[in-house]
């Protein structure tokens, strides 16, 4: 049913080439055209990439199972993000560019994550590392909005 994403953000950088994972601005088919196979050339470009060969084994990437790179990045700074079906925004998350939005594939589900807090504790580099401290409980607000119209209608 969801079929591409896409979104309005403040990005870290001033500069990100079109077709870049952190665009500014963007939209992205959830599943590729073309599908790599293992020891073959690529026939597409490599945010429309599903599978990490290196990382995941030799499996072919396999048609409409696997979400794009692009498509299920973590999206940062979000003024507004939108899951769409047939062109037509579905599920849409208004930001305040304090939250970022993502993707997941879960069995034959797409999760969506928003979060308001987000930490790279790992890196240690200064710029991105937050030191994020919550307390035992936490709690926040989002704006989402769910598009009934968009909807297919021969159900």
């Amino acid at each position: 049913m969801i079929d591409s994403v896409s979104w309005s953000r403040i990005p870290y950088w001033s500069y990100y080439p079109e077709d870049h994972l952190s665009a500014k601005e963007g939209a992205a088919a959830l599943y590729p055209q073309n599908l790599n196979s293992y020891r073959m050339p690529p026939q597409k470009v490599w945010n429309e990439d599903c599978e990490s060969f290196y990382y995941s084994g030799i499996s072919s990437e396999v048609k409409g199972t696997q979400l794009t790179r692009i498509a299920k990045s973590t999206k940062e700074g979000i003024l507004e993000y939108h899951l769409k079906t047939h062109g037509k925004p579905l599920f849409s998350v208004k930001g305040n560019r304090h939250i970022s939005c993502r993707i997941a594939k879960s069995g034959n589900a797409i999760r969506h994550y928003i979060n308001n807090k987000s930490d790279y504790v790992d890196l240690s580099w200064g710029n991105f590392q937050r030191d994020i401290q919550l307390d035992r409980t936490y709690s926040n607000e989002i704006e989402f909005t769910i598009q009934t119209s968009a909807l297919p209608t021969d159900r």
